[in-house]
């Protein structure tokens, strides 16, 4: 699975299948995923707003134009402000996958 990284963030995806991107903490443990909505395949607006929905982000999935959605399971302070990468393994021993659902709509998370 290749990966491609943002700030404290590794995400991993299939090329072939581009509908969902892991996203793993500096320190390897999941924090989330983004949905993928490739620009080509989703016919412009018409069966959703995608272009102007604060949900979906324009941004690009191996080289091609795509609209992203971005959810994470533990605060994303913890994940992309950390200077430690992240979760240590008593968090993630204590939390599992995450412990609540936080969702990026335009550039804040709620």
């Amino acid at each position: 699975m290749p990966s491609f990284r943002l700030p404290s963030v590794s995400r991993y995806a299939i090329p072939s299948s581009p509908d969902l991107i892991l996203l793993f903490d500096g320190n390897g443990f999941i924090a989330g995923v983004q949905t993928v909505a490739l620009s080509g395949a989703v016919e412009g607006d018409a069966y959703f707003p995608y272009s102007s929905s604060p949900w979906y982000l324009e941004d690009s999935f191996f080289g091609d134009d795509a609209f992203l959605a971005t959810s994470y399971f533990v605060d994303p302070a913890v994940t992309l402000a950390s200077c430690d990468g992240g979760r240590t393994q008593e968090d993630f021993d204590a939390q599992g996958t995450g412990y609540g659902l936080f969702l990026k709509v335009l550039y804040r998370y709620r």
